[in-house]
């Protein structure tokens, strides 16, 4: 039996997947703060923050994965401190590609602070930004709930 799925785009757009359509899809991200900068990058396709992290390979532990992230995406070491939280979502990157994920959170303490994309061609930027510039829409997705988890982070 399927279900109908509502997933979102990246730019908020909504549409109704079958469930037998959707990839299953595990995530870790990391919240890195120095001197009341958050560590963001931004993607090709669009171009608003998000936080560095992205899939679990099958062969990875999370924390593995989180760290194999990190350093393709913004080049940067880290300690991983401790684990924030646990999201679900539903979206889709095209009428072609939909996915159920478990996003992951972890708070992250930064050992190198020079930014360089090594291995991820999707990434065009990786930059220290003010935690109180950052507003909802300045983000790909889930803006209010990062920056909630930035600011009880940086209130510590």
């Amino acid at each position: 039996m399927t279900h109908k799925v509502t997933c979102a785009s990246f730019n908020n757009q909504k549409h109704v997947f079958d469930s037998k359509d959707l990839t299953f899809r595990q995530s870790v991200y990391g919240i890195i703060i120095d001197n009341n900068k958050v560590l963001l990058n931004k993607h090709i396709k669009y171009p608003k923050y998000q936080l560095p992290g992205g899939g679990i390979e099958i062969h990875e532990d999370i924390k593995a994965a989180l760290h194999r992230e990190i350093m393709e995406e913004t080049g940067i070491k880290v300690k991983i401190q401790k684990f924030l939280t646990f999201k679900e979502g539903f979206f889709f990157w095209n009428l072609d590609n939909a996915w159920h994920s478990f996003l992951f959170y972890y708070k992250c303490k930064p050992l190198t602070t020079e930014t360089q994309i090594i291995a991820d061609k999707e990434i065009i930027e990786a930059s220290w930004v003010d935690i109180h510039s950052l507003k909802p829409e300045d983000f790909m997705n889930y803006g209010k709930f990062i920056i909630k988890l930035i600011n009880s982070i940086s209130s510590c």
